[in-house]
């Protein structure tokens, strides 16, 4: 298999190494021992080493402590900026006084989290032929003809076998354009995901993981056989369904044209409750995406952003709803114009 040209809008491709998952776990650790014992000389040794061995080290340490500051409710300290802050930062925090000891069950907590996510979650995408980082999408040409658009955070094996073409969608979402069966090409063409399987019959349509939701599956053209367990559903051009182990196959009213709208390099909402809307922008871009106003996660809101210029649309879109974005390391917040820094109370 080949891999094909970067679609045009994503200009500024962001090339993240393989070892990115190890660098977070690793990060993890660091803030755990920080908040949990006092380091000594040698610790700081190592510590500044492993700092120094790749600038993406610091940013992950203080991805890492903000999960430590917020399950702690601890006051959100501001930003580092400079290489020489993040640095010497780790030093300061190694003489605090040892924490009380819920910090050991939060500390147990989280390690379990961080470990379970990636032996369950994060090591079969890591070993996945293709794959993408957040904001980042890619289409690849496949030696049959069959095309794929991998869309972001998405993580994909292609299996092809003597009697199946088959694609493997271990996470995120991928258009499918598979080459039709004909005389050269009798094997059919096959998507599968969790326990469910999505066959092509002629056509161009999107798969979906959505974790413990399900599977969604939208056509764009044609036709596609899904099939899970003994239940098989045809679902016809502009269809949508999904489906999952507890509840069977679903039709659903979902328009798949604007569920594919990222292929075209944007995102396009149209009157979707606002919290719908953010959970969309955030599959687009790294880090957590909040908001904290609850009451207006109903709201509806209409609007076109474009993938290469998100964050100025994400700006818009809170601005017009009367919200204000704070981009802490890690994390950004939506949150009303007068509301207090997370951890400030108002005097």
């Amino acid at each position: 298999m080949r891999v094909t040209a970067v679609l045009p809008f994503m200009a500024e491709k962001r090339e993240w190494p393989m070892s990115d998952e190890h660098i977070h776990l690793q990060a993890a650790e660091w803030a755990m021992r920080q908040n949990m014992e006092a380091l000594g000389e040698h610790d700081f040794h190592a510590l500044e080493q492993w700092l120094q061995a790749d600038p993406r080290h610091a940013d992950a340490l203080a991805e890492a402590e903000m999960v430590w500051a917020l399950a702690a409710e601890l006051p959100v300290a501001a930003p580092r900026t400079t290489t020489a802050q993040r640095r010497e930062a780790p030093r300061r925090a190694a003489w605090r006084p040892r924490r009380r000891a819920h910090w050991g069950a939060v500390a147990a907590s989280l390690l379990a989290m961080t470990l379970g996510f990636f032996a369950s979650e994060e090591l079969p995408p890591m070993l996945a032929e293709h794959r993408t980082a957040s904001g980042e999408i890619r289409t690849i040409q496949l030696d049959d003809g069959s095309t794929i658009h991998l869309g972001s955070h998405t993580a994909l094996d292609v299996a092809y076998d003597r009697d199946t073409r088959r694609v493997r969608l271990l996470r995120g979402e991928a258009l499918f354009e598979p080459a039709p069966i004909n005389t050269g090409e009798p094997r059919p063409f096959v998507v599968e995901n969790a326990d469910g399987r999505s066959e092509a019959l002629g056509t161009r349509f999107l798969v979906r993981d959505e974790g413990s939701a399900g599977t969604w599956v939208g056509i764009l053209e044609h036709r596609v056989a899904v099939s899970l367990g003994e239940q098989r559903e045809e679902l016809e051009q502009g269809q949508a369904a999904r489906y999952s182990r507890t509840s069977g196959i679903q039709r659903l009213d979902d328009d798949p044209r604007m569920a594919a709208d990222w292929s075209r390099g944007v995102l396009e909402f149209r009157q979707e409750p606002l919290a719908h809307a953010l959970e969309r922008i955030a599959v687009f871009r790294p880090g957590l995406l909040k908001l904290l106003e609850g009451e207006q996660a109903d709201t509806p809101v209409s609007g076109l952003l474009h993938l290469d210029n998100l964050e100025n649309g994400l700006d818009r879109l809170a601005t017009q709803h009367g919200l204000k974005v704070m981009r802490l390391p890690g994390l950004t917040l939506l949150m009303q114009q007068d509301s207090p820094r997370p951890g400030h109370e108002r005097e």
